[in-house]
């Protein structure tokens, strides 16, 4: 059985012997220790030591705990926020466990900073900013703990674990009562997560995971679709005929851009719910998924295109035709993915103090259109 793995994040330099013990404590309990001195924590080379640490809570960490003395640490440029700031808040979006811990020292002048942040604390901290990180986390309802040592930690990670094994049983029952929905069986691990935790802004990351996760039931028909694979024997389709097949398949991937529009732009506000409101969770699982079922629908369509055959002028048209759905195959394939990763990047940024704002625009329509019409008046010249 997979044990669960829990992420020491702090500055590491001030905090060494904290962390070293703590780590074994973490592995003497039976659990797995993530830290970041140790030979076995997973880097990706190609990315920054900032992506690195944040990659490591997304992907491995079960647990985060957090423990906070006088150092801020290294400053990522692009947020402005430190390494374990990002972190801490790259596990409240995942919705993991987090235990704070803070040295009792920079706790207490952390109050006098509250009714005098002119004064000088470099006594204490190396930057304020370590009371604004302090000051974050208590705004966002964290729990903190006051330590002096290890030992304090140990103890009140002893009683925390006790009931957070309670909370997982209770847990545990709720998640078998939405086993017996037939909508919820099968969602993937982080979908259902946000169904049973509902974190900030739930609804949009269930919407566009749970589309994510339907991509990677079809991607072998994406891939053939994208590298024009064949698998299918050809279909003639004589002159008599082919003009009435053309209207045919025409009307078909209209109706298909009429269907991609009402389910985004129509249903989705529907399942969202309005402001301030929980949305609807089975009908935003149902409308990802009829997304993706709709991409599969216009990847078989553009299939009947290009193995269809006629006579010359026809086969022109059919060329034209075959180009209709690259924009949208393309616009279904990757909003997800990269709406879910400007979600993520918003949620790191705003706070009560600085709100975010994102806006989300698919456009459907068909591709090369003006060349399809302008292909099809020169071949009615030979009717």
């Amino acid at each position: 059985m997979e044990k669960p793995i829990i992420m020491i994040s702090s500055t590491v330099y001030d905090l060494k012997l904290v962390r070293s013990e703590l780590h074994e404590f973490i592995e003497g309990m039976g659990y797995t220790s993530l830290i970041s001195e140790s030979s076995a924590f997973p880097i990706d080379p190609k990315i920054k030591t900032v992506d690195n640490c944040r990659k490591k809570v997304e992907l491995h960490a079960d647990i985060l705990i957090l423990i906070i003395g006088g150092r801020y640490g290294s400053i990522d440029l692009e947020s402005g926020k430190s390494i374990t700031n990002l972190e801490y808040i790259e596990a409240i979006n995942k919705g993991i466990p987090v235990y704070v811990f803070i040295e009792k020292s920079v706790l207490n002048h952390f109050e006098l900073w509250k009714r005098n942040k002119s004064n000088d604390y470099s006594s204490v901290v190396d930057n304020t900013e370590v009371f604004e990180f302090i000051e974050r986390i208590r705004n966002n309802d964290s729990w903190t703990f006051p330590f002096n040592d290890i030992k304090d930690i140990k103890d009140t990670l002893t009683d925390q674990f006790a009931y957070l094994f309670k909370i997982s049983l209770y847990d545990w029952s709720k998640f078998n009562k939405l086993r017996n929905i037939p909508i919820y069986n099968n969602l993937g691990s982080k979908s259902l997560h946000y169904v049973l935790d509902q974190p900030e802004s739930w609804e949009y990351l269930l919407f566009l995971q749970v589309w994510c996760d339907e991509l990677e039931l079809i991607y072998e028909k994406i891939y053939d679709y994208e590298n024009d694979i064949k698998f299918y024997p050809s279909e003639f389709v004589p002159n008599d005929r082919i003009m009435e097949w053309i209207q045919l398949r025409s009307h078909e991937i209209l109706n298909y851009m009429d269907t991609a529009d009402r389910l985004f732009n129509k249903q989705l506000k529907v399942a969202l719910g309005p402001p301030g409101t929980p949305g609807d969770s089975t009908m935003l699982i149902t409308i990802a998924k009829n997304m993706v079922r709709l991409l599969s629908m216009i990847i078989d369509w553009n299939r009947k295109i290009r193995v269809a055959m006629s006579e010359e002028p026809y086969i022109n048209i059919l060329n034209e035709m075959s180009k209709f759905t690259d924009d949208v195959v393309q616009s279904l394939k990757s909003f997800p993915y990269e709406s879910l990763e400007k979600f993520k990047k918003v949620i790191l940024k705003a706070s009560k103090e600085n709100p975010q704002t994102i806006e989300l625009t698919l456009t459907f329509e068909i591709s090369n259109y003006d060349k399809y019409i302008e292909t099809l008046e020169e071949a009615k010249k030979y009717q």
